[in-house]
């Protein structure tokens, strides 16, 4: 599909209001957007994901309750780099630390420094993206996603990098 622009009052509703986020930063910093209302991908947010400086591939976030599933990644067959192949804002994280958190909402909310996984299940390429590219790593997951967080906390362990678990009690970082 053709790479949208904009966003629709609904979708400026539900950053600013339901999410209590800036839009026009959002749009500004992260190119988000949406795509035709007769799209496959109506009533979602537009999240392009960047590796190295290139847009490899795209997710969108359902803005509408009434949307499933909530997160709907580009096909592997059109993207240069599936999103779970990559970890989402990596680009934006220097100085070799991370905060790792679930999804792209979760990761702007932190800023600059935070990577998403794209969920709480990982792959072997995000641990090795990880290993590769951080020495220190903070594994931030919803407090309902805990088990998850120690999980790939174990799995970067075994390598020459210092791993924390920030504990949520409630809700999202």
């Amino acid at each position: 599909p053709a790479i949208p622009a904009g966003l629709t009052p609904m979708a400026k509703k539900y950053l600013r209001v339901t999410r209590n986020l800036p839009y026009k930063m959002l749009m500004r910093k992260y190119n988000i957007g949406n795509f035709a209302p007769e799209s496959l991908y109506r009533f979602r947010l537009y999240i392009p994901v960047y590796f190295n400086g290139q847009l490899v591939t795209f997710t969108t976030r359902a803005y509408n309750d009434k949307v499933v599933p909530k997160y709907l990644h580009c096909p592997k067959r059109t993207s240069s780099l599936f999103a779970k192949e990559t970890l989402y804002n990596v680009d934006n994280a220097k100085d070799g630390t991370a905060v790792v958190v679930e999804g792209p909402i979760d990761a702007w909310r932190i800023g600059d420094g935070a990577v998403a996984t794209f969920g709480v299940i990982y792959t072997q390429k995000q641990v090795k993206l990880l290993r590769e590219r951080f020495k220190h790593v903070f594994i931030m997951y919803d407090a309902d996603a805990q088990p998850q967080a120690w999980k790939l906390a174990d799995a970067l362990s075994t390598f020459n990098m210092e791993v924390n678990v920030i504990t949520l009690k409630i809700g999202d970082p």
